[in-house]
C-alpha cells in the first residue's frame, strides 16, 4: 500500500510533470496546502517538473486556507491544527531522511577521524623509527669514543708504568753500586781495625803473660820465704815445751 504522496504523483503527476490544474484539482480532492507544498518539492527532486502556474496556484491555495483557519476543502468540523495521518507519514520520513542522512555525515566523519589517526599513527611510526635509528647511531658513535679513549688511557698507564720500572731500576742500580762501595770501604776498614786490634791484643796478651809470671815468681818465693820462716819458728818453739 503506498503512501499518499505515492498516490499523488499516480493521480496529478502524469508525463512526470505537475501543472497548476493539477494542483487545483488535488485541492479539491481534500489535499491540504502544505501537502500540496511539500509534495510538489519532494516531487522536483525526483526529476518531476512544475511551471510558474503551478506555483501560483499553490499561492492562491495557502492564501485561501490561511484567512479560513484550515485547508481549503477541509472536512466539515476540521481544522488544520487536527490530526493528519499523512502529515504524521511525512514527518515520519522526514525524519528518517534526516536521520539518515546525519548516520552518513556521522560515518563520513568516523572514516575521516580513522584516516586522520592512521596517518598520525603513521608518522609517530616514522617519528619513533627515526629516533630509534638515531640513537643506536649515537650508540655507535659513545662506543667507538669510549674504545679510542680507553685504547689511548691504557697506553698512556702503560707508558707511565714502564718510565716509573725503568727509572726505578736506575735508581736501584746507582744505589747498588754505592752501597757496594760502600760495603766495600767498610770491609776494608773492619778488617784493618780487626788487624790492628789483634795486634794490640797479642802485644798487651804478651805483656800480661809476663807480668803475670813476673807476679806468680814473686809470690813464690814470698810463700816459700814465709815458710821457711815459720817451720825456724816451730823449731825454735818446740825447744821450749
Amino acid at each position: 500500500m503506498g503512501s499518499n504522496f505515492d498516490k499523488f504523483l499516480k493521480e496529478y503527476g502524469g508525463n512526470k510533470h505537475i501543472s497548476g490544474k493539477d494542483i487545483k484539482n488535488a485541492a479539491k480532492a481534500g489535499y491540504s496546502a502544505n501537502q500540496l507544498n511539500r509534495y510538489t518539492k519532494k516531487a522536483n527532486k525526483q526529476d518531476y517538473t512544475s511551471g510558474t502556474g503551478t506555483q501560483n496556484q499553490l499561492n492562491k491555495i495557502s492564501s485561501s486556507s490561511g484567512s479560513s483557519g484550515a485547508p481549503a476543502n477541509t472536512p466539515p468540523g476540521a481544522t488544520s491544527t487536527d490530526f493528519n495521518i499523512d502529515n504524521a507519514k511525512d514527518l515520519i520520513n522526514y525524519k528518517y531522511t534526516f536521520d539518515a542522512n546525519l548516520l552518513d555525515k556521522s560515518l563520513s566523519s568516523n572514516e575521516a577521524i580513522a584516516a586522520l589517526q592512521g596517518e598520525a599513527q603513521k608518522a609517530v611510526a616514522a617519528s619513533y623509527s627515526g629516533a630509534t635509528k638515531y640513537q643506536a647511531d649515537a650508540s655507535v658513535d659513545i662506543a667507538g669514543i669510549t674504545s679510542a679513549s680507553e685504547e689511548r688511557w691504557r697506553k698512556y698507564a702503560s707508558d707511565q708504568d714502564r718510565l716509573k720500572a725503568e727509572n726505578v731500576a736506575t735508581i736501584q742500580g746507582g744505589y747498588s753500586l754505592d752501597l757496594q762501595n760502600i760495603v766495600n770501604a767498610g770491609a776494608k776498614d773492619v778488617a784493618k781495625i780487626q788487624g790492628e786490634y789483634g795486634v794490640q791484643g797479642i802485644k798487651l796478651q804478651g805483656e800480661y803473660g809476663l807480668e803475670s809470671d813476673r807476679i806468680k815468681g814473686a809470690t813464690a818465693r814470698d810463700v816459700a820465704s814465709r815458710q821457711k820462716d815459720a817451720q825456724i819458728f816451730g823449731s825454735l818453739m818446740s825447744g821450749f815445751w
